[in-house]
């Protein structure tokens, strides 16, 4: 999934600093990890997407501490790419990022 993310040659790859986990979808998944995080590394702080990154992880209840990066644009309905990888690039080592499909309210017509 890492690769698929970020691309074969991504220099985070090459130097071996990129690790993920699978889990069941929504909730369940962010509980995990979160749970994860919190038994490895109590002091971890996660960047989460605004939004939904921020309130799908309060509903985990694990407390972690929560930074915000760029992600979804509501007007254009896509990803603010380079805003995104900007801030993800400036990131200190062990830093934890959420990556997180934005949930739209948009419905294609019928």
């Amino acid at each position: 999934m890492a690769r698929l993310v970020l691309g074969d040659g991504h220099p985070a790859l090459a130097a071996d600093r990129v690790r993920s986990i699978q889990a069941p979808g929504g909730c369940g998944a962010l509980r995990l990890g979160a749970e994860l995080f919190r038994s490895a590394q109590p002091e971890t702080v996660v960047h989460v997407s605004t939004p939904p990154g921020r309130t799908m992880c309060r509903c985990c209840r694990v407390r972690l501490k929560l930074e915000r990066y760029a992600y979804y644009d509501p007007a254009t309905g896509g990803v603010k790419f380079d805003a995104m990888l900007g801030t993800l690039d400036r990131l200190p080592a062990r830093s934890a990022v959420l990556l997180h499909a934005p949930v739209t309210t948009r419905r294609a017509p019928i």
